[in-house]
């Protein structure tokens, strides 16, 4: 069989992430970018490798690749002090680009691999003004996602997936009161999984279902504290911060024009984060 490999050309796509979002980042690719997140029952190509892997089974037979970047902006946060007006302010505004990386093999017996680089979550935070930088002056955490998964066509309407998540990230947290500050970097590679089901019923309809394990990002590093200009303490220093778990129901339909209806519920587990603990050696 003539072996075709598909190569979707370099993209780049703009963005403002609102922050219902927390740090999380929902789109990862420009299908999922062109539906707003709205991509798990009808992923198709090299991206559902991420998206849904169950979906690979009903891929082309044939390798698929993606490449991506996302240019993130986020802009300043104002701060206004209705009892204090000398504490207004403004945020620094952000800039980022996000590359990314989908692959999904060719059916192997009913078997297919993929293999994802992706930046599940992400934030970064910095204030300059007095008032503000005493709490939170800079706070960065960044992730990176290496993801390979499988699939198997259980039969042609039914197939599961899933995969292992490793995920690589460094945090950086700063706060300067004056009279008091405190630096701290920190960084972790950490594990978890993802599951995926998808049935189709019928050859325009996909009902689908992904489930994305929590990972406690548990960042280690160093601190160092200050009182009045004179470092207190340069030594280790933690912080756990959970990047929650996500389920996703869906159902798509795909009418007689090409056109594609999909619903999604999707839900992420921000319950489970509660405080941010720093222990200091």
């Amino acid at each position: 069989m003539k072996q075709v490999v598909k190569i979707t050309a370099l993209g780049i796509a703009l963005s403002s992430v609102v922050s219902a979002s927390g740090w999380r980042i929902p789109e990862q690719s420009m299908n999922s970018m062109a539906t707003a997140g709205a991509y798990v029952a009808h992923a198709n190509g090299a991206d559902a490798a991420y998206f849904n892997p169950a979906n690979m089974s009903f891929n082309d037979d044939a390798y698929e690749a993606e490449v991506d970047l996302t240019y993130i902006h986020l802009g300043g946060i104002d701060y206004t002090d209705n009892t204090t007006p000398t504490k207004n302010a403004t945020s620094l505004s952000e800039d980022f680009v996000l590359p990314t990386l989908f692959f999904s093999s060719k059916n192997y017996n009913g078997w297919r691999f993929g293999v994802n680089v992706v930046v599940p979550g992400g934030l970064s935070k910095r204030w300059d003004a007095a008032y503000q930088k005493a709490y939170a002056k800079e706070f960065t955490l960044e992730i990176v996602e290496f993801n390979p998964v499988v699939s198997y066509a259980i039969s042609p309407t039914l197939s599961v997936g899933g995969g292992v998540r490793v995920l690589y990230s460094d945090g950086v947290v700063k706060n300067d009161a004056g009279t008091a500050a405190r630096e701290l970097e920190g960084e972790t590679i950490e594990y978890g999984y993802n599951l995926a089901l998808t049935y189709k019923p019928l050859k325009n309809v996909s009902l689908a279902l992904t489930y994305r394990s929590n990972v406690d990002l548990h960042e280690e590093g160093n601190a160092k504290l200050y009182i009045s200009g004179t470092k207190t303490y340069d030594g280790g220093a933690d912080v756990t911060v959970p990047l929650p778990a996500v389920l996703a129901v869906a159902g798509s339909y795909t009418f007689e024009t090409k056109t594609t209806l999909e619903i999604e519920y999707d839900r992420t587990y921000w319950s489970k984060y509660e405080t941010l603990d720093f222990n200091y050696k």
